[in-house]
Parts: C-alpha cells; sequence; structure tokens
C-alpha cells in the first residue's frame, strides 16, 4: 500500500477550491463596501449631505474618523488578499491597519480618560448627526474599540502561525459588537446603539464593522470558524447550511411577532408561544435537511474513499509490475514511495526506504556516474543515464527518468522517478559495434588477400601468349590453377558471412610439404619482383619437411611476407 504521508498529498487539503474562490469574494466584496460607504459618508460631510452620513435616518451619523478607519482597514483587507508573500503590498496593508487601530484606539483612550485628542473634529464640525454622540463629532466606544481590534487583527493576519490565530480570535470580537447593535435597530430597541458613552453607533458604521470582521476572518480562512465553514467534509457542509437559518428565523420570527403585538392581534404571552412553535417546526425542518445532505455527503465520501482505495491499490501494483525501479520523493529528496525493485537495489525493505534520502541510504560512490543535474522544474520531466554500483560491487546502467507530480491546487510537491537496467541493451550495443568494426578488418584483409592471386594469374596468361613451349605452357596452366584455388578459398570466407562478427578464418588442416608451399608463394610474388628487377634465393633442407597445417593460410603469410620485402628492398636487389 501507499505511504500515508502520499495517501494525504493526493486526497489534497480540507478547503476545496470552489470555497476558497467564495472566500476571496467574500473578501472583495467586504473591503469595497468599507471604501465605498467611507468614501460616501465623508462626502457626506464634506457637502454636506446629511443624508449621506446616517443611512438609517435616526438622527446618529457615522462620523469622520469612522469613515477613515473603514477605508483604512478595507484597503489593508484588499492588500492582503492581494499579498501572495510581496513584502511591499504586506507592509502596505500593515501601514493602512496601524493606522485604522491607532486611530480607534485614540478615540477609545478618550472615552476611558475623558481626555480631548483634537482629533474628532480634525477633518470637518458638522450639527447633525449627534443622536448617540459622547462628544461632538466623536466616535463611540463600540466602533473605536472595533476598529482597534480590527487593526490589530489585520496587522496579525499577515505574520505566522500564532498570529493568524490569535487574528481568527480578534475578528469575531467586532462581529459581536456590531451585531449587537443591528439587533437593536432591526427591533428598534435604541438602548442597544442610542446610548451615547455606551453603546452609541450609526447603523452604517454597526455593518461596515461586521463585514470588515467577516472579510479578516475570510482571509484567515485556515483558522477558526472561517475554516471550518469553508471545509469541504460534512462539518463545513453542515456549517453553511446553517448559519443563515440560525442568523435569519430568529431575526424574522421576533420582527413577526413585535408587529403583530403592536397591531394588536395577540397579546405577549400567545405571541411568545406561536413564535416557540414556529422556531421549532422551521429549525426541525431545517434539520432534517441538514442530517439528509450530511448522510448523502457522507455515502459519498464512503464512496470515493472506495474509489480511491481501489485506485491506491491498482497503482501499488502496477508499480509493483513494472520491469524497473520506481519511487516517489518529495521535494527534499526523501522517499515517500518505492516499489519492490527500487529497495531491492538499495537492499532495503520499501518501508526502510520512507523519510530518508539517498545520500542516507546510499553508500559513498553509489552512484558512480551521472549525466547533467537534472531539471525537474516542469512537469514534462527528464532522462538521463547513470551507472550505478550495487552493494555486490556489480556496476549497472540505468535509463533513470524524473518528474514533478502535482499536489493539491497544482502545487508542485512530489517528485516522481523510473529508473530500467539497460546494462545488457548497453553490453549488446557494444558488441554490435564491435561486431562491425571487426567485420569491416575483415574485409579489408581479405580484399587485400584476394589481390595476390592477380597477380600470378596474370603473368601466367602473358606467358601463354608469348610462349609456345609446352613446358612454359603446363608451367602456366599449373600456376592459374593453384591460383584460382586460392581465389575459391578466399571467396568461400567471404561469403561465409557467419565470421565477420569474429574476424576469423576457418582452418582446414592437411598434411602438406613445406617446400611446395614455399615455392606456390615465390611463384605469387614473383611478377612484383620481376617489375623491380629483383632475385630471391630459396635455400630449403634436403629431407621433406612435412606440416598438418592449412596450406591455403600459410602460403598467405608467406606471400605477404615476400611481397613486404619487395616493397621495402629496392629495385636491382
Amino acid at each position: 500500500m501507499l505511504d500515508g504521508r502520499l495517501v494525504s498529498d493526493l486526497r489534497g487539503s480540507g478547503v476545496s477550491l470552489g470555497m476558497q474562490k467564495i472566500s476571496a469574494v467574500i473578501v472583495v466584496a467586504v473591503s469595497s463596501y468599507a471604501i465605498l460607504g467611507g468614501i460616501i459618508t465623508l462626502i457626506g460631510w464634506a457637502v454636506p449631505v446629511p443624508r449621506f452620513t446616517d443611512w438609517a435616518g435616526r438622527g446618529i451619523s457615522m462620523f469622520p474618523n469612522a469613515a477613515v478607519c473603514a477605508m483604512a482597514c478595507g484597503g489593508s483587507l484588499l492588500l492582503l488578499h492581494w499579498w501572495k508573500q510581496d513584502f511591499k503590498i504586506r507592509l502596505g496593508a500593515r501601514l493602512l491597519a496601524v493606522f485604522g487601530g491607532l486611530l480607534g484606539g485614540l478615540t477609545l483612550l478618550q472615552h476611558l480618560t475623558g481626555v480631548n485628542f483634537g482629533i474628532d473634529e480634525f477633518l470637518f464640525e458638522g450639527t447633525w448627526g449627534q443622536a448617540a454622540s459622547a462628544a461632538p463629532m466623536r466616535v463611540g466606544v463600540p466602533a473605536s474599540t472595533s476598529y482597534l481590534l480590527l487593526g490589530a487583527a489585520l496587522v496579525l493576519a499577515s505574520g505566522g502561525t500564532v498570529c493568524r490565530r490569535i487574528a481568527s480570535v480578534l475578528a469575531f470580537v467586532p462581529i459581536a459588537i456590531a451585531s449587537l447593535s443591528l439587533v437593536g435597530y432591526w427591533f428598534g430597541a435604541s438602548q442597544l446603539f442610542g446610548i451615547g458613552k455606551i453603546t452609541g453607533i450609526s447603523w452604517q458604521t454597526a455593518t461596515i464593522i461586521a463585514a470588515l470582521g467577516v472579510g479578516v476572518a475570510a482571509v484567515i480562512r485556515d483558522y477558526g470558524f472561517m475554516a471550518v465553514l469553508l471545509r469541504s467534509d460534512a462539518g463545513g457542509l453542515a456549517a453553511r447550511r446553517l448559519i443563515i437559518p440560525i442568523i435569519m428565523i430568529p431575526l424574522l420570527l421576533g420582527w413577526i411577532r413585535l408587529t403583530g403585538q403592536e397591531e394588536g392581534l395577540y397579546d405577549d404571552i400567545f405571541g411568545t408561544a406561536v413564535r416557540t412553535l414556529f422556531e421549532i417546526f422551521i429549525l426541525l425542518g431545517f434539520l432534517w435537511w441538514t442530517a439528509r445532505s450530511i448522510s448523502s455527503h457522507d455515502v459519498a465520501a464512503r464512496t470515493a474513499s472506495k474509489a480511491l482505495m481501489l485506485m491506491e491499490e491498482r497503482f501499488a501494483r502496477f508499480m509493483q509490475s513494472l520491469p524497473g525501479v520506481a519511487w516517489i520523493k518529495d521535494l527534499d529528496g526523501n522517499y515517500v514511495y518505492a516499489n519492490r525493485m527500487a529497495a531491492t537495489l538499495l537492499g532495503r525493505e520499501p518501508e526502510e526506504l520512507y523519510g530518508h534520502t539517498d545520500e542516507e541510504l546510499l553508500p559513498t560512490q553509489a552512484v558512480v556516474e551521472r549525466g547533467v543535474v537534472p531539471d525537474v522544474s516542469e512537469l514534462s520531466g527528464t532522462a538521463l543515464v547513470e551507472t550505478f554500483r550495487k552493494s555486490d560491487g556489480e556496476e549497472i546502467s540505468l535509463l533513470v527518468s524524473r518528474f514533478l507530480i502535482p499536489g493539491p491546487l497544482d502545487k508542485r510537491e512530489l517528485v516522481g522517478g523510473i529508473a530500467i537496467d539497460i546494462t545488457d541493451r548497453l553490453r549488446a550495443e557494444n558488441d554490435l559495434l564491435e561486431a562491425h568494426r571487426r567485420k569491416d578488418e575483415f574485409l579489408a584483409t581479405l580484399a587485400h588477400e584476394l589481390r595476390n592471386p592477380l597477380a600470378p594469374i596474370r603473368f601466367s596468361a602473358h606467358l601463354c601468349r608469348k610462349s609456345t613451349s609446352p613446358e612454359d605452357l603446363e608451367w602456366a596452366m599449373d600456376v592459374v590453377e593453384r591460383q584460382v584455388q586460392q581465389m575459391t578459398r578466399l571467396l568461400d570466407d567471404l561469403l561465409d558471412a557467419s565470421r565477420f562478427s569474429y574476424g576469423k578464418l576457418s582452418l582446414r588442416l592437411e598434411r602438406v610439404e613445406l617446400a611446395k608451399l614455399i615455392e606456390s608463394a615465390v611463384e605469387t610474388s614473383q611478377p612484383l619482383r620481376d617489375n623491380i628487377h629483383q632475385r630471391i634465393e630459396v635455400d630449403l633442407p634436403d629431407a621433406p619437411v612435412i606440416l598438418e597445417a592449412d596450406p591455403v593460410r600459410l602460403e598467405q603469410v608467406f606471400t605477404n611476407l615476400l611481397n613486404n620485402a619487395a616493397k621495402y628492398s629496392g629495385q636491382n636487389s
């Protein structure tokens, strides 16, 4: 079976690509809303148009400093979304977050200490929208506290793991603060939004703060409640199904109950009972719908798990059946999978390879010769021939192919490799090249030997034309016959193609007299000596010398010796 880490890589992360796109849309929408809301509010104070600063029409305006904080936090959130590990963008996001948080913190400090820092009316002064303000143009306690926390969360959001976890918690405090005010506006409970020194906050400020809190949670989607909400498992599905009903149903039923009671349709006790009954039935309906969806999701997950297990089993069988070495490593070179042949080559069990690199497993100089260092930056991969020394000292040649394996979201997290033993093939190729070389040498030698009999045959033919002596004619015919036999034997060698690969000539041994061989060789080389006016003296023993040899091959040897002697002895010698 596959190594557990490899299976985890193949299955991917808990947050699906679709959910990540949704979180990105949330971040962009929230940032745009905060920036646009702040701009509209500032325009309302500058023109002036009071309605631009008080969207709910309750005499509680969003003050300029609250609008500036909203724009700073919205810009910081948008830059964090575009961050992509860029230092300059991260710095800009942090500066905007610090500015928004600092402005909110200074305003909160004014509420706590009673000291006026002169920042409330720094941009604009106005007389409207002051119904819930503790001081002229001063942002209330809920908004200043929320912006202080949002600024801190945005600064921490671009940090490490611990910072991001803290930021995911801080982001929900402003949501909770803003929710109190929004519920108050929804039900008309002015105590939740209209007490100047405690709850004073405008409707648009509350909506922007709540939206910014959601945006910060969405940009840190790998921690906190947003991580659960965006997961692709059953828990994430249940959270997404229930979050809107849990928020909207109580608000809607509460509004219906209050409206009916104000119209005199029922009293407080009856309204409470009916509302409770409706809540029970509606929530039971959502519970049934969610449970059914979770069951379907669970069935699909089990089916997918079985399919994955079957795919893993097929993959393992395929890798084990490969006629070569196969492995998968992470980008640090640690093995996460290896087939049986790979483990055998390294002299280990497959499980012993996992989590280790070649340097940790291979003896020194195990890879004797390696080609150009492979570049696996492209998915197409690379291939090269490496010479590998096994544990028993034997050297083998491997055709090695390496290639990238994409992980979740096309992240390049793994490197695969396949190596095939081509030692026998390379040896066969070398043997074939050697056979061709020997064949060429053999044919060159044979062609040279075929030229030797031509000279005595030509001389005998010339003698036959000039002489009518029976002795000369008989001698010439004997020469032609012997040389034709010699050429026939050489042509037989030429036609015996099976000996080309070995560069060898066959020997036909028989009893032969040495004098006859010498005589035939002298006769064959005589035309060459005649052309340069050379003499030769032959001194043979009186007693016959009988040899067990191949007469044709020995005559070739003697003829070549005599020809070489004639060529390098000079004329008239």
